[in-house]
């Protein structure tokens, strides 16, 4: 179990059946973690697998992955695909802007929603504002990267978390390997 999958499991009844997204799946390995390590998840694992604008805030940021090629995001694309092959039909693939694709589901539908996608402060803030009615009331609203220095200075994730737990009065959590954690009230 990686260091990530482990953070993640620590918050969650890992022995129940529950639903739960990764948005930002990029290689699937968490992906894959994920479907070992809880037998009766169903995954939604939603990317884009597409480079961003070349003028957007995303490549200010400076992150290695804004800088891929569209080759590399496919050959992560199939690399994912692979990694969860073990557990077909337990996951769902939706390749689509993540904000955007938080649409595709009603309200409360998840048992957690995992957030590692754009780490620029506006996108990540956007993720969470549409992901987070998706979450079932008591369960986990997450993500990666939370504080993580960037190539050209701090990500956004860290001041979009920090955001929108101040405005819904939520308690955060911090988790190792960056992560951060809130339960929907």
């Amino acid at each position: 179990m990686s260091k990530l999958s482990h953070a993640i499991c620590s918050h969650l009844d890992c022995k129940s059946s529950m639903v739960g997204a990764e948005v930002g799946v990029l290689c699937g390995r968490l992906s894959a973690d994920m479907l070992r390590q809880i037998p009766r998840l169903h995954l939604v694992m939603v990317d884009l697998w597409r480079s961003p604008p070349e003028d957007g805030e995303y490549v200010r940021t400076g992150d290695p992955l804004a800088m891929i090629s569209r080759e590399s995001f496919s050959k992560a694309k199939s690399t994912a695909m692979k990694n969860v092959a073990f557990a077909e039909g337990r996951y769902t693939v939706i390749q689509q802007d993540s904000a955007e694709a938080a649409g595709n589901f009603p309200d409360s539908h998840f048992d957690f929603v995992f957030i590692d996608a754009c780490h620029a402060r506006a996108a990540c803030y956007r993720d969470i504002v549409a992901w987070c009615p998706k979450v079932n009331r008591g369960c986990l609203l997450c993500g990666h990267d939370y504080n993580v220095p960037g190539p050209t200075g701090r990500f956004g994730v860290k001041e979009a978390v920090d955001q929108f737990v101040e405005e819904h009065k939520l308690n955060l959590i911090l988790g190792q390997s960056h992560t951060w954690f809130t339960r929907i009230p």
